[in-house]
């Protein structure tokens, strides 16, 4: 048997055959029992590749130019299918695939993606992506001491200075005046935030995790929709669960939407 060439990494990805062969389980060896180590190309993704995990996530891959976690994936072919025969059925003739997906990304497809972001049984990371990521110091332990209201938002991540000028510098959607620092003073003793004060906690969050509330509109959908969420987040924990903790872990998810339809890997 002739000896082997070395070959580098890059090499090898663009040896077609080769990677045939490592892919097949094919090797150049007798067998006493006669059995050939070709059989095992018949237990490999080669050959059956709807039997990897990645299977729809690489599909989308190759139409979109789009990266999807594997579960999404799977979620957005099966509706994109049900999309291209909705388009064919309304056409009256055949849709071909492509077509189908253009029309489907993003704009049908982004509320898919929010919709399994916000119900995700899997809490996001633990920190927003936003935030370099930080340790909890002495001066943050003893801040979180004298000030317990701050406490989820000092644990992820957010520095004092930088909450006190967001909360100074906020304009309220609907009156244009600051409305948050007020607030701040008395929120930052409180460990639980009382009912008439949530929408502030909610701009606050918002502003400080890159999502403004630049109008009456978005600051009513936020506050609505991270209301619905503390319900969902308590019934998914099985927990009592904080007004605070769930605002937060709405904006978390958003993040979490917005890396997707940026197609970063998670």
């Amino acid at each position: 048997m002739a000896k082997a060439s070395k070959q580098s990494a890059s090499e090898i990805y663009k040896d077609r055959k080769l990677l045939e062969r490592l892919g097949y389980g094919i090797m150049d060896v007798s067998s006493s029992s006669g059995v050939g180590f070709e059989d095992v190309r018949n237990f490999s993704y080669v050959a059956a590749p709807e039997q990897s995990p990645h299977f729809y996530r690489s599909l989308l891959l190759n139409l979109t130019g789009h990266y999807y976690p594997d579960a999404l994936a799977r979620l957005l072919w099966n509706k994109l299918l049900e999309h291209q025969k909705q388009l064919a059925e309304t056409a009256g003739s055949e849709v071909d695939l492509p077509a189908a997906s253009k029309d489907f990304f993003p704009e049908i497809s982004e509320g898919i993606i929010k919709d399994w972001c916000l119900n995700l049984p899997a809490k996001p990371p633990g920190r927003l992506n936003t935030q370099v990521e930080t340790t909890i110091n002495r001066t943050t332990l003893v801040l979180l001491k004298v000030l317990p209201g701050l406490f989820e938002l000092l644990e992820m991540g957010f520095f004092l200075p930088e909450i006190i000028r967001i909360a100074w510098s906020a304009r309220s959607p609907d009156t244009g005046k600051r409305n948050l620092f007020r607030h701040l003073a008395s929120l930052s003793l409180r460990r639980k935030i009382p009912a008439t004060w949530q929408p502030y906690f909610i701009q606050l969050v918002a502003e400080l995790t890159g999502h403004p509330c630049f109008d009456q509109a978005v600051f009513e959908t936020y506050c609505r929709e991270v209301l619905l969420h503390w319900q969902r987040v308590a019934v998914r924990e099985k927990r009592a669960v904080d007004f605070q903790e769930a605002a937060l872990d709405y904006f978390l998810r958003l993040n979490l939407m917005e890396r997707i339809l940026k197609g970063d890997p998670l």
